[in-house]
Formats: structure tokens, sequence, C-alpha cells
């Protein structure tokens, strides 16, 4: 008998009292906690894919009504502590950081759960239009979507870069349909009219190339960009330089979004007014002062010495480029420009002090109209945290020009240039290191404005603005090496390492910093590179100098300003040239 009721026992409790354990009455849920990491999914959901991708679902797998509201993927509210982290830290980190906060706790996942994109949501964009935002979350619809790759923070990357955000946030919510995701962007913008340049100071330079005494003018610089034109991811800028020595004005344009297939276009025209100067002149008395026609020829000087060589020219072009993305943080850009350069007068004839001999002069400059025609390529990788003020990340730019007389160009030459900058985040809060070489070299018979300049290499005397010299001073030769004989030259390079450290954080200035840089350069001829100067042995023989800067760097709602101190310790000549 009891045997009997045994089995009735049984029977009556079916299937489910033997065989494996399964678990009964667990209801559908939201998906997993995080942006980048999700947890258990639904036993019969097909989106997890523990191995390689497989085909989409179908179209009608929808997905019950569970109650669920359709809310960015997240397990709980963060906390007070992981919000001011999250403010205050690198955003790359911050990813990072959610992915292994927000991981359901228990063993690592075997492998990385999988869904499938379905839409971009974009939110907090007022000016910016939702489609230009778009243009950056590179998913097609049906593209597998890996939280645990880097593909979600190579978005965040992006558009920060573009410089149209203060703050970018990427998320992830449940879709329409069961294993589908749409990928949220939240962002908070930043103004976009802003002065990308302003350069001020005091020049010291030479009426003309027969003055002895130098005197100083004041010069002031800027640019002023809209950076998002009317939403569309556009920039469109308006740079200008003036001084009694020199003027220029450069428009721009730039689209990314212009062309299809993801290539961008640009165009730019310029106009150059001014004068370059060239190291200690000496000047032939032997030149013939008279012209064809019997009268003195306004060139023509007597025997004298003078500060410099001074040459007054002028020159106006057009540019056009275009450009695409080979990744997440890499860009090829490919150009064309032409440009008329002709001299304001006669070319000086006379010979230049170099070392212990005297050289005749050579500009590299035709004395009448001259066309230069020319290509441009250049290849960039950028995955730096912030554009504005980095403390992390890496920025990476290679370019060439080519002229030919295939392009029409009366000049043939060949200038190649390389960038590298690397910034290391230190252990206190926003102190960064900046490691930073540049490296250039001309090949053929480029004109001087082609060439490298002393002025961009040094931080003691005032830079080139818009391709414009502005102060007749070399290097200060703090090593007594034959880098007090370069000017413009073919061969240049140039070592650096930037610390800042931040003093000020607020809501109108958004970081103030103190910016100190010490460096290395080298700007030299193939001839001196090869021969060495006259009047420098040993060491001395090698043109290097050194360099150094301290300013303050800050980011204001109009735009990022450094002010640099160094061109003024130069102007008060505490090294003797």
């Amino acid at each position: 008998m009891r045997p009997f009721l045994l089995l009735l026992a049984l029977a009556a409790l079916g299937p489910a009292a033997v065989g494996p354990a399964t678990a009964v009455g667990q209801e559908d849920g939201p998906l997993a906690s995080s942006d980048a990491e999700v947890g258990a999914a639904d036993p019969q959901d097909p989106a997890p894919q523990p191995a390689e991708p497989e085909p989409a679902p179908p179209e009608d797998a929808e997905a019950p009504d569970d109650g669920v509201d359709d809310e960015p993927i997240a397990d709980d509210e963060p906390t007070d502590a992981e919000l001011e982290e999250d403010e205050l830290g690198d955003f790359g980190v911050r990813a990072r950081d959610r992915q292994r906060r927000r991981r359901p706790e228990g063993p690592p996942l075997a492998t990385a759960l999988r869904y499938y994109f379905e839409d971009v949501e974009v939110r907090g964009n007022e000016r910016t239009r939702s489609s230009v935002i778009r243009h950056y979350v590179p998913y097609e619809e049906g593209d597998v979507v890996d939280p645990s790759s880097d593909q979600l923070e190579d978005i965040e990357w992006l558009l920060r870069g573009t410089g149209f955000f203060r703050e970018v946030t990427i998320s992830l919510k449940r879709g329409t349909r069961r294993g589908w995701v749409v990928v949220v962007v939240d962002v908070e913008e930043r103004n976009t009219i802003v002065v990308t340049q302003l350069v001020a100071g005091i020049s010291e330079g030479l009426q003309r190339s027969t003055d002895r005494e130098a005197d100083a003018v004041p010069y002031l610089g800027f640019t002023l960009a809209e950076t998002n034109l009317l939403g569309t991811g556009a920039q469109l800028s308006l740079s200008l330089l003036g001084s009694t020595r020199a003027q220029a004005v450069r428009v721009a344009y730039d689209n990314p979004l212009l062309l299809r297939r993801g290539w961008s276009f640009g165009a730019a025209a310029f106009f150059n007014s001014g004068r370059h100067y060239f190291g200690s002149a000496l000047f032939d008395p032997n030149v013939n002062c008279l012209d064809d026609e019997g009268m003195p020829r306004p060139s023509c000087v007597e025997e004298r010495t003078a500060r410099n060589i001074v040459i007054f020219y002028r020159r106006a072009g057009a540019a056009l480029s275009t450009g695409h993305g080979l990744g997440s943080n890499s860009r090829i850009t490919l150009g064309y420009q032409i440009e008329g350069a002709a001299p304001r007068g006669d070319i000086p004839i006379a010979s230049i002090s170099y070392g212990d001999e005297v050289r005749p002069f050579v500009a590299n400059f035709r004395d009448d109209l001259s066309w230069i025609s020319m290509l441009r390529a250049t290849i960039e990788y950028d995955k730096r945290n912030d554009p504005s003020m980095t403390t992390r990340g890496i920025h990476f730019r290679m370019g060439a020009e080519l002229s030919t007389p295939a392009l029409g160009s009366d000049y043939e030459f060949l200038r190649a240039s390389t960038l590298f900058r690397a910034w290391a985040p230190l252990p206190w809060r926003d102190h960064a290191l900046r490691f930073s070489l540049f490296l250039g070299t001309v090949f053929g018979e480029a004109p001087f404005f082609y060439q490298f300049q002393i002025a961009d290499l040094t931080d003691l005397v005032p830079s080139q603005v818009l391709e414009m010299q502005l102060d007749r001073r070399g290097a200060p030769n703090i090593l007594g090496t034959a880098i007090g004989e370069m000017r413009v030259e073919e061969l240049a390079g140039r070592f650096d390492v930037q610390y800042e450290l931040p003093i000020f954080r607020g809501r109108r200035v958004r970081r103030l910093n103190l910016v100190f840089n010490v460096g290395i350069l080298y700007l030299t001829d193939p001839d001196a590179l090869r021969l060495g100067v006259a009047g420098y042995s040993g060491a001395a023989q090698i043109p290097v100098d050194l360099t150094f800067d301290l300013g303050l760097r800050f980011d204001s709602r109009i735009g990022v300003f450094q002010i640099g101190f160094s061109n003024l310790l130069g102007f008060l000549n505490l090294f003797e040239e």
C-alpha cells in the first residue's frame, strides 16, 4: 500500500520534481546595470551571445510589457562621491571606473554580453543639431553593441574633441525589441563663438635694411571663430594681424559633414603684407647704383654694416581641402593651395655674415611676381581627454607639402614635419606633464616663408602669426653655439616638457593653470650640418639652444588663452645676442 501511495504522490508532483533544478517565478527585469556592462539577461532573450555575433533576431520579436520604464541602464543611483569623481576626474578614466563600479557582484563574466543597435537618442542639445551628434555614432541598425569594448568610450572621445560640448555622457537603454538597445548621448553644450587665438606684445625690428638702430612697435592678432555654425558642425573663422610692420587677414570655412561618405570640405583665402629679417648684412659697395635710364636705384646704398637684411613682400592665395576619418581617433586631410607672392621694391644685393665667413645673400625669392602651387597631406591621431585643457592622451600629426612646376609652381620643394605630444597625469588632482617633440625638414628650393623660422622654435622672441615674422632677433644663444647664426633654415627640431599646475576652478573661468615649459631646440641647414660653421669648434658647432616659458593658461566661456612672460624676458635682453 505504501509503495502505491508513493507512486501517486510522485505522479501528482509531475516532472518539476525530477531532473535538473530550474528557477521558477522569475520575472523579466530591465537590462543590466551600466552603460559599459550588463548583467544576466532572460534565458529566452536571444541578444546576449557569449560567442561570435549571430544574425539579428527577427523584426517581429517583440518584448513583453514587463512594466519596466525605458530608463538608461543603471542598477542604482550613483553616490555623491561618485558624482563628484565623475565631474572632476578624467572622463576616459570615469568611463572605465563606471564599468568597474557597476559590474554586478560575483565572479567575473566568462564572456562579454552583446546587444543589437536600434537607435540613438540625443539629449541636452539646444544649438547643435541631433543629426550632427548622430554622425559621430558609427553604428547602423542591427550592428552588435559590445558594452565591454572601447566603442562607447571612443564615441565620447570623438564628441568631446569637437569642442562643442563641455560634458558628454554615453549610456544604454532598452530598445523597443528584446535584445536591442538605444545609445543615449547626454551633452552639455558650451559657447562656440570663441577667440581661438589672441596674441599681443612688442616686437623689435627695422624700417629698412640700411638701419643700424632697431626700434620696438606693438602688434595685435586674433582669430574669432564660430566652431558650430548654425548648429551644423561647420566652422567659420576670421584671423587678423595688425602692426605698423605687418598686416594679415585670413578667412576659413570647414564643414566635416558637407560631402558624402564622411568626407569633409574646407576652403580658405588669405592676404599677407610684411617684411622678413635675415642675419647681419654687409652691403656690396661695387653694385651699380644707376638703372637703365641713369637714375639712382632706391635699393643702392653705400658700403656699411646693417643690423639685418630686410625683404618687403606681399602674398595672397586660396586653398581647398577635404578629409576623412580613418578610425575613431585618426584622420587624413588632403588639400591644394595656390598663391602669388612678390617683393615690394628691390631685393637687397648684399653679403651676409655667417660665423667667421661672409657669404652672398640668397633669398630663394624671385624679384617679380611668382606662383606657389602645392599639394598638402596630413595624417592626424588625436586622443586627448579635453582638447582645450588636456591632462591625459596623445596627439600626433604628420604632414607634407609638395610644390612642383608640374602643378604650375615657380618653385620646386618638399616640406615635411612631424609633431608628437603626450600628456601624463600626475598623482595630484589635474596636475599633468606634457612631452612634445617636433621635427621638420625641407628639400629643394623653398621660398623663405616656407622654411623653418627661429621664431617658431624659441619662446624668448615673439612667434610668427599667420606665417608673418614679427621680430628681427634670433635665438638668445644661451649655450653659445652656432644657433646664433641661424634664422631661416631647412632642418628644425624641438623637444620640451611642460608642467601645468591648476590654481583655480570656477564657473566663468572653468580652469586656471600655471604653466612652466622648458626645452631644447635645433635649427640648421644641410651645409652647416655637413661642414660646420666657421668660427665654432667642438660642441659649439651643434646649433642648439635652450628655451623656456612661464605663464598662465585658462579656459573661459569665450576661448582658451595663454599668457606667456618669456617674450618679455627676451625683450629685456637678459642674454646677449
